[in-house]
């Protein structure tokens, strides 16, 4: 009947169904916001993480440059190169990656090409130290994807051209002494750290990750202490593959064994050019002199590879 009051327990059902309602609401709401909030937040990170390779991927070329200026560790100029390149691939594989990204990429190759040419000046020189040509032969292996093998063949081959390039600019004392040196040095060096030391060191370059250490921390131009914990945890724990255990001693004295033959070659047919040419008997004693001396003290490298 029209002007009656409604029914309380009518009423209440309505109220606590509608009470019902609102709360359903809002916990969708709120589940709303925080997908929504997380959506944010995952855009901040990706921007984040872009911005930050980016920037670093940017320094590497500015550090290499300077190390290779600088005189400083061939490895550490190719641990950059190989942080490049992982920084290069992550950021193309971007949707829309930046157009200037081959501008970077080129730069890099050619920095790649100066860093190699550093690296085969150490290891031809008489006067770098067997750390030295440790250190360069890592760096070789990192710059080109090198195994144990690929290394101590490149070591030959740079050796050998240069005991040619010795015969080819000059036939003089000095020259051919630096050249029985060069050969004398290559003997020794190989069977001081092939394989058993350079293995050693290349395995050392996969146990840690490769931005792990003081020396990437110390390199001004990549601003880690700004941008590492942005570039993603798969760049931080990055560990270089090197396969450090293709090479056993018996192969390496085989190897060595027949650069030697080759590289005595060459010296003979140099050393007898320039006698030919030679007028004083003096030079030729005195020569004779220097290289007895310089071999005999060499001797049991010498022999050791079969020379």
């Amino acid at each position: 009947m029209a002007g009656e009051a409604p029914d309380p327990k009518t009423f209440g059902s309505a109220s606590y169904r509608d009470l019902l309602g609102t709360a359903e609401s809002i916990i969708q709401m709120d589940g709303q916001m925080q997908q929504v909030e997380s959506y944010i937040g995952d855009m901040d990170r990706e921007r984040y993480a872009f911005a930050s390779q980016l920037a670093v991927l940017r320094g590497c070329p500015e550090a290499i440059t300077r190390l290779l200026r600088s005189h400083c560790s061939v490895l550490l100029a190719a641990k950059l190169l190989v942080l490049s390149r992982l920084l290069h691939k992550r950021i193309s594989q971007r949707e829309h990656p930046p157009q200037y990204l081959e501008l970077l990429r080129n730069r890099l190759a050619t920095l790649r090409r100066r860093l190699l040419i550093k690296i085969d000046r150490h290891l031809k020189s008489l006067e770098s130290s067997e750390s030295m040509l440790v250190e360069a032969m890592c760096a070789f292996s990192l710059a080109t994807s090198s195994s144990c093998t690929d290394v101590l063949r490149h070591v030959h081959h740079i050796r050998q051209s240069a005991v040619l390039e010795l015969g080819q600019t000059g036939h003089d004392n000095k020259r051919i002494s630096k050249s029985l040196q060069l050969i004398v040095k290559t003997l020794r060096d190989c069977q001081t750290i092939v394989p058993a030391q350079l293995a050693r060191a290349l395995d050392a370059l996969k146990s840690a990750p490769l931005m792990e250490g003081p020396d990437f921390q110390v390199l001004r131009e990549l601003n880690l202490d700004l941008y590492q914990k942005w570039l993603g945890e798969d760049i931080n724990t990055f560990t270089p593959y090197v396969r450090h255990d293709d090479l056993s001693k018996t192969e390496a004295n085989r190897l060595l064994e027949q650069w030697a033959r080759t590289a005595f070659s060459t010296f003979h047919r140099h050393l007898r050019e320039m006698i030919e040419l030679v007028e004083d008997p003096t030079t030729i004693v005195q020569l004779r002199q220097e290289l007895l001396e310089l071999w005999l003290l060499n001797k049991r490298h010498s022999m050791g590879a079969g020379a």
